[in-house]
């Protein structure tokens, strides 16, 4: 029963009620029920109404879901060539597999290779400055390299006199230089390298730019040609002390000229180029 129809049902039915006690209460006073019957027969009336906008506590019809049959999936079963195929490319990914990841582990090594290499070199430079050999350096041998030109001395003293300078030079690219216990070193915009830990020597079109080269270690023995489109500078030498005394040969040229190298000697190039064989 909905809510409008059991507010009037219930009207009615208290209409009923009330009705029925009034018209007990008339007839103990002997008075004329007419009234009451009337309040009696609308209450009535309002019961019925109630009843009839009810409607009604039907059941409802429940909603019928077909169920489809559950069909299996029977998996389909590989030929020999198909199953074949399978390992054939399982084979072949495992192997590309392990090619890779062996090439990873070159790579991995040659990379650490190379970053020692590099750190090693970086930790192999001293800076320029001025050094007391023995106390501040090493003696022994050592490269100077600048992209810059660079300026070398070697004194006798910290006098800063002429006459205590032992050896001196502006560097073009790269010198080699011996200096012993004693003696003062001083470099100005370049870098200071141990012989054995210097960059490698580099050539530009298969020719060497000017600089000093130790004949065996950056350039191998034989005969060579040397080249200068201006005045150019060459020199042999027995060792890398820059003194007069180490010379075996030097020469003023425009042009080109041959000359012979041995294992140990130095070569000194100012503005002139070397072709390599």
């Amino acid at each position: 029963m909905n809510n409008f129809s059991l507010i009037v049902f219930l009207i009615g039915v208290l209409g009923i009620a009330v009705s029925l006690i009034w018209v007990l209460a008339n007839l103990i006073k002997k008075k004329s029920p007419k009234k009451v019957l009337k309040i009696f027969g609308g209450s009535i009336i309002l019961a019925i109404l109630g009843l009839i906008l009810n409607p009604g506590n039907s059941t409802p019809t429940p909603t019928v879901t077909e169920t489809k049959p559950v069909v299996a999936t029977v998996a389909k079963e590989k030929t020999p060539a198909e199953l074949k195929i399978e390992a054939d490319a399982k084979i072949k990914a495992d192997a590309d597999a392990k090619v890779i990841a062996a090439q990873k582990i070159k790579d991995d090594a040659a990379a650490k290779v190379i970053a020692d290499a590099e750190a090693e070199l970086k930790n192999s430079i001293i800076q320029p400055g001025m050094y007391k050999v023995g106390t501040d350096i090493k003696a022994g041998e050592y490269v100077i390299v600048s992209d810059q030109m660079a300026y070398m001395q070697v004194s006798k003293d910290s006098t800063g006199a002429l006459e205590s300078i032992i050896a001196n030079e502006n560097v073009q690219n790269r010198t080699i230089i011996t200096i012993k216990n004693g003696q003062y070193f001083e470099v100005k915009n370049g870098e200071i390298y141990p012989i054995s830990k210097a960059p490698k020597v580099a050539s530009t079109d298969n020719q060497l730019p000017a600089g000093m080269y130790k004949v065996g270690l950056d350039i191998q023995p034989g005969e060579y040609k040397v080249m200068s489109q201006d005045s150019g500078y060459v020199e042999v030498s027995t060792n890398s002390s820059h003194t007069l005394g180490g010379i075996v040969s030097n020469d003023n040229f425009t042009g080109e000229k041959y000359i012979t190298l041995k294992k140990g000697q130095y070569l000194k190039l100012g503005d002139a180029t070397l072709k390599l064989k």
